[in-house]
């Protein structure tokens, strides 16, 4: 649907950029080390300066920078700004930053932030979370294209679903909001359940 094109435009815009950094179903990979490789392989977008032009030559990226292809080494600033430039859809910070939340039309975001708050909450849905993700953990493209219309994400999505519900008494909520995201988890986990015939 809707959020499905939007995520298909965001990583089409600029690949270099907005491609996801990990895969949670490779658990050999370091996440530390698979974002540091992310940033350093990534072009500049600018290199900022005293003077108007502030354009970065094509295809120099901050490896390359530290590496001496530009006049001048780069600061820990110039650093924290390139990251800042970076827009994979979860994108560490100090904490995870789920670029996709906001994709949701009005409050709809609420369910997507539950969902998640649910799956996080204790460390053995979290587990059991990933298990169920990490085959599907690299099918970004296929889900901006088709959604739950590829099967084995709405097959994921559908036991996702199940476990949020299951973690959802965790999270404390009041009664009518918890009551309101069950049910909002139950219209999407059935919508999962057809996309998966």
């Amino acid at each position: 649907g809707w959020a499905s094109a939007r995520m298909a435009a965001w990583l089409a815009i600029d690949p270099a950029r907005t491609r996801p950094v990990w895969s949670p179903g490779r658990a050999d990979r370091d996440p530390v080390a698979a974002w540091t490789e992310y940033a350093l392989a990534a072009p500049l977008l600018c290199v900022r300066g005293d003077g108007p032009d502030w354009a970065a030559p094509p295809g120099v990226t901050f490896a390359d920078w530290l590496a001496g292809a530009l006049p001048r080494p780069p600061t820990t600033d110039d650093l924290e700004y390139h990251l800042s430039t970076l827009f994979p859809p979860v994108r560490p910070r100090g904490y995870l930053e789920l670029r996709y939340l906001d994709t949701q039309p009005g409050r709809e975001w609420t369910v997507p932030l539950a969902v998640l708050a649910a799956l996080f909450a204790d460390p053995s849905t979290t587990r059991d979370a990933l298990a169920v993700a990490a085959p599907v953990a690299d099918r970004w493209s296929a889900a901006a294209r088709r959604g739950l219309a590829e099967r084995p994400l709405a097959t994921a999505a559908a036991t996702l679903f199940d476990l949020a519900r299951t973690a959802l008494s965790g999270l404390e909520l009041p009664a009518g909001l918890h009551d309101e995201i069950d049910r909002a988890i139950r219209r999407r986990r059935a919508v999962a359940e057809r996309g998966n015939r």
